[in-house]
This record gives structure tokens, sequence and C-alpha cells, in this order.
């Protein structure tokens, strides 16, 4: 029972490992697609870590500290990933900007 319960928390790890892989293997024509896939893994490694901390929970409710690491450290990779769509929406703003000011600047050159 244990080997199954193992595998349900490595198979979401697995696939955000799959994520990355195919985010870096993709050209730089696709960075839309390799922003998402990236944010994807990070998902999933979110999904490793509720999964852990149930089957934690359900096979001995006495491992607080257990409990508590996996909490803090998803708590942690939670507000990781929050710095990361925020530094993104940043950066999506700004190149938007800029690249509204070009377009404007190339039509008063006409």
């Amino acid at each position: 029972m244990t080997i199954y319960l193992g595998a349900i928390v490595l198979l979401p790890v697995m696939f955000g490992v799959f994520c990355i892989i195919g985010a870096v293997s993709l050209s730089q024509e696709h960075s839309p697609l390799k922003i998402a896939l990236f944010l994807l893994s990070v998902v999933q490694f979110f999904n490793a870590f509720l999964y852990g901390s149930i089957i934690v929970n359900d096979i001995n409710p006495e491992f607080i500290e257990l409990q508590t690491l996996l909490a803090t450290t998803t708590n942690w990779i939670g507000w990781i990933f929050a710095v990361l769509i925020f530094y993104f929406l940043i950066y999506a703003f700004y190149t938007m900007i800029r690249r509204i000011a070009q377009q404007k600047e190339e039509r008063l050159n006409y």
C-alpha cells in the first residue's frame, strides 16, 4: 500500500520535471509556451507537497514536525511562485509599454 502512496506523490513531480525539460528544450520563438510550462511545473510541485502532506497525515497523524515542515516549505514555495508571477507581469507590462513607445516613435519619424 505504501508504494502506491509514494507513486501518488511522485507522479506530479515527474510531470513537473517533464514540463521543465520541455520548457528548456523549446526555442525562443515559443517563449509564451516556455513560460506556461515552467509555471505549470511549479504547480505540479505544489501538488506533490499537498499529496505528501495528506499521506503523512493519514499514515501517522503524530508526525507534527514533518507536517509543519511540509506546510512551511509549501508556504515558501508559494511566496516564491507569487514573486515569479509578479515579476513576469511587471516584465510583460514593461515590454508592452516599450513596444507601444517604439511604434509611436516610428510613426512620428515618417
